[in-house]
């Protein structure tokens, strides 16, 4: 009965994020903490149209399922990848990337996320305007993955 309880009082648990780790608006939902049962935590990740993470890296990893809108995503040095609802991405541990919203609409994502020694993520720096209009331009030209 705790655990329950727990749970619905983290759901409450909302954040408009600050810049140094977002460009644009995004709203973090908590949903869970990593606890005895987890070694993760879980969130809902609501991006405005053109809203983005900064680079950043997951010491344990971080699995991604988009709810609705389109996602962009992009690991360090590799393709843009397009992603809808349904679709899922596992970033993998101390990969560098970043990921957001498309220019056309909101996009809401589940993020499960790792946690190894305490540490869940490590943010980097901004991904630039000019690196983000080329994810945009993969995309609408189709040569995102």
């Amino acid at each position: 009965m705790t655990t329950i309880w727990k749970c619905c009082v983290l759901l409450c648990s909302i954040c408009l994020y600050p810049a140094s780790y977002f460009s644009g608006r995004a709203i973090v939902t908590r949903v869970f903490d990593k606890n005895e049962m987890a070694k993760f935590s879980g969130g809902a990740v609501t991006f405005e149209p053109g809203a983005r993470t900064y680079w950043h890296i997951h010491p344990a990893g971080q699995l991604l399922i988009v709810q609705s809108g389109t996602a962009l995503a992009q690991e360090w040095g590799r393709k843009t990848i397009v992603l809808h609802a349904g679709d899922m991405l596992w970033c993998p541990p101390n990969v560098k990337h970043w990921h957001g919203a498309d220019m056309n609409g909101e996009m809401v994502q589940i993020a499960l996320t790792g946690d190894k020694e305490g540490k869940a993520v490590t943010w980097l720096e901004e991904v630039s305007d000019a690196t983000y209009r080329q994810a945009v331009l993969d995309e609408e030209n189709n040569q995102a993955l």
